[in-house]
């Protein structure tokens, strides 16, 4: 029996990307586990924000475990909760433990005593490598300075529990979701023991998208709305595009809590950007939006194989997006443009060029979504697990 032991309990694009592939796991031959707290925010996540009953009846069905709120922040309580789940999951006759989610510390529990495994769905710690000069330790001193603008102390405690990592990689098996994963854990210097699952991410079909010739949204943006996915970005962006053409329609959709939603308000107010900011939007109405845009800003330095991106495209809709590992080495595509991490200016020309033919791209986008199909994610996951 192959036990999968999920402690996500919000809705991010990483959390959906599990549950959906494993809808597609053969039934009776895996049992799902959750901390108890994980499982209600999640079902009430659900609830909120995607109306299917298939991933809430999964979610359900989840066997309950204690709670593990209680341990936030403490990696040595992870690490004890991980040694404490171990005799649970043997007495459930468990042959292979999964983690669909990197954790640093759960896995640590589990040791060498159980056969277990732990799906990377993200580069951990840095996320993603926005500039490439250099290797090890110094690498991700200048990503960490450039992207959060942190302290010395968190850098130091960030890259300690990076090498957390090379213990891990050492007593289990990683798969990884993206090739920029392995790529980045390589320069970063903490090794290559990374099985890349290809695909990694799938999508579905776009339901409901406009003809590429009536389109009333001229920019999107759909990720989480934080710094690291590019929230702000979006926004400079924008400014600077109805600088040249005030008639730009522009929208920000994603999940925020309601202090970073009013904070970027606010923001976008007193920069007198002209956008409307929608959080917590529920999936298929977020979908519509999608299907209504020209053209998707995607300025994220925090990726991996964004699901957002295989959406839009899916929707026949182009994207530019930032040129790290993530976006060049898995978007092959004219649909996806690529400009310099960082490059506010050269992002919103691109843009402006882009506007007055993106229906052109709208074939090759679809195209090139339909290739990463939820049934394929679901059968190379599933072939890799039991193979241990």
């Amino acid at each position: 029996m192959i036990c999968i032991f999920s402690p996500a309990g919000e809705l991010t694009g990483g959390t959906y990307r599990s549950l959906r592939s494993m809808l597609g796991f053969p039934r009776g031959k895996f049992r799902l586990f959750m901390p108890l707290d994980v499982k209600l925010s999640l079902l009430n996540a659900l609830k909120q924000l995607i109306n299917d009953p298939l991933l809430y009846s999964l979610v359900a069905s989840a066997e309950e475990l204690n709670p593990i709120g209680t341990c936030k922040g403490k990696w040595r309580c992870y690490v004890n909760y991980g040694k404490k789940l171990i005799p649970q999951l043997k007495e459930s006759k468990c042959e292979v433990i999964y983690v669909p989610h990197e954790h640093p510390y759960i896995p640590l529990g589990f040791g060498s005593s159980v056969k277990w495994a732990m799906l990377l769905q993200v580069t951990p710690v840095v996320g993603s490598l926005i500039t490439e000069e250099g290797r090890g330790f110094r690498l991700f001193w200048k990503n960490m300075k450039l992207k959060y603008e942190t302290s010395p102390i968190k850098i130091l405690k960030g890259y300690y529990r990076l090498l957390t990592y090379k213990k891990l990689f050492k007593i289990g098996k990683v798969f990884a979701v993206s090739k920029s994963i392995s790529y980045e854990l390589e320069k970063l210097g903490i090794g290559s023991n990374v099985e890349v699952l290809w695909p990694g991410v799938g999508v579905d079909p776009c339901q409901q998208k406009n003809p590429p010739n009536n389109r009333d949204i001229d920019v999107i943006f759909f990720a989480r709305l934080l710094p690291e996915k590019g929230i702000y970005d979006f926004l400079k962006v924008v400014k600077i595009l109805q600088q040249q053409s005030p008639r730009i329609k522009a929208i920000a959709i994603g999940m925020a809590d309601e202090q970073n939603y009013q904070r970027i308000v606010t923001y976008s107010k007193n920069q007198n950007i002209n956008v409307n900011i929608v959080h917590n939007l529920k999936r298929d109405e977020a979908m519509r939006l999608l299907g209504r845009a020209k053209l998707m800003i995607y300025p994220s330095k925090f990726d991996a194989f964004p699901l957002a991106v295989l959406e839009a495209l899916s929707c026949g809709t182009p994207v530019i997006a930032y040129n790290i590992p993530a976006i060049r080495l898995n978007f092959e595509t004219p649909a996806v443009m690529k400009v310099r991490p960082g490059d506010i200016i050269e992002m919103a020309e691109l843009a402006l060029i882009t506007l007055s033919n993106y229906y052109e791209f709208a074939d090759e986008a679809i195209k090139f979504a339909s290739m990463f199909t939820w049934e394929n994610v679901s059968q190379t996951e599933w072939s890799r697990i039991s193979s241990l």
